[in-house]
């Protein structure tokens, strides 16, 4: 989607701006001198150790609480090797049909 072309009708210029958002409307306005913000003073740089204090402090405002998880290392030899040995268990089991049977009626497939 395009943005329309610049609109000039003698007192200003209106301009659609496309960005991430979608269109922004910025209008120019001839003769007319742009507002002057405040100098602001300057504040120290805040340390990661403070954004991090805040912005935890954000979201427990917003009733969210941090949890750490510890899984396993899917990538790991290890890891690997465990999940081919039980596999191969499951697939050589007795049971095999029923257990497959049954993970298998727990799949809403519609949602795939």
């Amino acid at each position: 989607m395009e943005p329309p072309e610049c609109a000039d009708s003698g007192a200003g210029i209106a301009r659609l701006n496309a960005d991430a958002r979608g269109f922004r409307l910025h209008v120019t306005v001839k003769g007319a001198e742009m507002a002057k913000s405040r100098p602001r003073a300057k504040s120290p740089p805040k340390s990661s150790r403070d954004k991090v204090r805040a912005w935890r402090a954000r979201m427990r405002a917003r009733g969210l609480k941090p949890v750490t998880l510890w899984l396993p290392d899917v990538h790991s030899e290890e890891f690997k090797k465990q999940a081919h040995e039980e596999s191969l268990r499951i697939a050589n089991s007795p049971g095999e049909k029923e257990d497959m049977a049954f993970i298998e009626s727990l799949i809403d497939w519609d949602k795939l």
